[in-house]
């Protein structure tokens, strides 16, 4: 199940979206995409919060 999963992943539901949910609702998928790529340290140089040395994500 999605629960015993581990790593980096985030489940979402944009209410009153579709199959093109990217299309119909531009800003709130960019806004979770930024939230997550935010929250792992996943921009280029950046270190995931909580992050204990210098290794740093690419």
């Amino acid at each position: 199940s999605i629960a015993q999963m581990q790593g980096k992943f985030q489940f979402n539901i944009i209410p009153n979206s579709g199959h093109h949910v990217q299309e119909e609702e531009p800003e709130k998928v960019s806004n979770i995409i930024i939230g997550f790529a935010e929250r792992y340290g996943l921009q280029k140089g950046a270190q995931p919060r909580g992050a204990i040395g210098g290794n740093s994500w690419i």
